[in-house]
């Protein structure tokens, strides 16, 4: 959230964004490769609300996982997901990446 200027606000403990803005660049790196995320899936259209000002803010979809025993609790879910093509491979018992190409 740090990254976003101005910062994001709060709206029921959700941070939210102007949702006609550009979110800073976003990517998760697994096994040395980068998966960036886009800006709309950053910057999430749906669930959106209208300040008292006119503004559309729409929520972010890349939060903090907290820390749990002295590690990062990180979920990829949805956000993550819109952006790569993964492959479950249960017999293996692994996840595989790739990129999804736009």
């Amino acid at each position: 959230m740090a990254s976003f200027d101005p910062p994001p606000t709060y709206h029921d403990y959700t941070p939210y964004y102007p949702c006609n803005a550009t979110a800073p660049p976003f990517g998760v790196s697994i096994g040395g490769k980068v998966f960036n995320l886009t800006n709309t899936d950053i910057i999430y259209q749906r669930g959106s609300y209208v300040t008292k000002k006119g503004v559309k803010m729409c929520p972010i979809y890349v939060q903090n996982g907290g820390i749990g025993g002295g590690r990062a609790l990180n979920v990829l879910g949805e956000v993550f997901l819109n952006n790569v093509v993964a492959v479950f491979d249960v017999g293996e018992n692994v996840v595989r990446f790739a990129a999804h190409d736009y």
